[in-house]
């Protein structure tokens, strides 16, 4: 959680400045990798939720899972980073 909303706070200092205009290609690069970094970052965080989730934890954690994932995305990038993992290991 942490390291998401760290990247987070680092995207709005990048981009959410006043009158900063376009970004250099130094800048895009940048925030592509802050991209990145959230995409990971907040799928291992879902994937740890769903987890957590599937032992029966509360109803309340469900919920939050539903609309967290709601079109279905983030069940997605989990499955494709667990096929990743896997064929890695299998090398």
């Amino acid at each position: 959680v942490t390291l998401t909303s760290q990247v987070c706070t680092h995207f709005c200092g990048l981009v959410g400045v006043p009158g900063a205009g376009r970004l250099d290609a130094s800048g895009l690069r940048r925030v592509s990798g802050l991209a990145r970094d959230f995409r990971l970052q907040s799928t291992f965080l879902f994937s740890v939720l769903a987890k957590t989730s599937a032992r029966g934890a509360s109803p309340h954690l469900q919920q939050l899972i539903l609309r967290i994932d709601y079109n279905r995305s983030y069940s997605r990038e989990a499955a494709t980073s667990r096929s990743a993992k896997i064929g890695a290991s299998q090398r």
